[in-house]
């Protein structure tokens, strides 16, 4: 298997409208608490791509540059000590890496052929800042997080 890495973004084979990717946007768990107008505003700043097996969209120890948001197919999260654990449609990657400003502590591999929506940092940040009910919906998805931790501690 040829393993590739995805260029900077946006890509120019970005392939859905904004008004077609608002609905996709709504089966990612990050963006649950969010409102159909809410999730018009994060499709624009996204870049929906489609990304063969084997592809390397984030690199452990790389500084964060974009939040992957799984729309369908399989990506794989792959520590630098080899544990591998499943990313899903639905799925984020990369949202904490940027809350925190820390590197990228696992690579991120297309299992299959997926569809992903790219959300760079820039956008994200403007996004918390001038989207006050995505700050809400994400708060809620972090809370969801720590208690998912919490009851494996």
């Amino acid at each position: 298997m040829t393993t590739t890495t995805v260029p900077t973004f946006p890509p120019a084979h970005a392939h859905v409208a904004p008004a077609a990717l608002h609905e996709r946007l709504a089966t990612v768990d990050l963006l649950a608490g969010c409102s159909r107008r809410e999730l018009r505003i994060v499709a624009r700043h996204c870049e929906d791509i489609d990304v063969a097996a084997g592809t390397v969209l984030a690199r452990a120890g790389d500084q964060p540059l974009n939040v992957f948001l799984v729309l369908d197919g399989g990506l794989h999260r792959r520590s630098p000590g080899g544990a591998i654990r499943p990313v899903p449609p639905g799925s984020e990657h990369g949202a904490l890496d940027l809350i925190c400003g820390q590197p990228t502590e696992d690579d991120l591999v297309a299992t299959i052929d997926s569809s992903v929506a790219v959300l760079g940092a820039r956008g994200f940040k403007v996004l918390l800042r001038e989207l006050p009910p995505l700050n809400s919906a994400m708060m809620a998805w972090l809370a969801g997080r720590v208690r998912a931790v919490e009851r494996v501690a």
